[in-house]
């Protein structure tokens, strides 16, 4: 842990990759459907795009593919992008096609993301107990996880529309984090 926190290059990607990550997971899982009723959509439909956003997790197999093309810094770029746009589209914007819209890209946003991310964060490990220091990586991720989990909910007690707020917000940041931790 503490090879981790002094590494302020490792440190800030990891944030980077939890704020993305929870971001992804908290409004995939939990505010899509509240965003669903938010745009009229019925509840047997819910169940029809839930299953459409689980399978669109698939799409992570052209990530290699994709970020060969584009090349890593575009595909961070890429990912980050979608998923603050569609945060501020769903905060903002009450249609059916454009809450399913968002939700979508922000599911295949992570799903390209999620390969490359665990591509760069293998690279910066540098000790000989790779095992141990990744987990402790997955530990400091989850962690994060717990404080983001408590700001998603807090504030989305309070308004659906600030808490996708706080998605795009903590993308951002994400971005910030992530564009410097690859370029140093």
């Amino acid at each position: 842990m503490k090879e981790t926190c002094k590494n302020r290059q490792v440190f800030l990607f990891l944030l980077a990759v939890a704020l993305f990550n929870e971001t992804h997971q908290t409004i995939t899982v939990f505010l899509s459907q509240l965003q669903y009723v938010r745009a009229g959509i019925s509840n047997s439909m819910m169940g029809v795009l839930y299953g459409l956003i689980t399978v669109a997790a698939l799409c992570g197999f052209c990530s290699a593919r994709v970020t060969k093309k584009l090349g890593e810094s575009v595909m961070i770029h890429i990912c980050f992008f979608t998923t603050i746009l569609s945060c501020i589209a769903l905060a903002f914007i009450q249609l059916p096609i454009v809450s399913v819209a968002g939700i979508l890209c922000i599911r295949i946003a992570f799903s390209i993301f999620s390969p490359l991310q665990i591509e760069l964060q293998n690279r910066q490990v540098t000790t000989s107990n790779r095992a141990t220091a990744l987990s402790v990586n997955s530990v400091f991720i989850d962690s994060i996880g717990i404080g983001t989990n408590v700001i998603f909910g807090a504030v989305a007690e309070h308004s659906l529309i600030g808490a996708f707020g706080i998605g795009a917000v903590l993308c951002l940041v994400g971005w910030i984090m992530i564009k410097r931790s690859i370029a140093q």
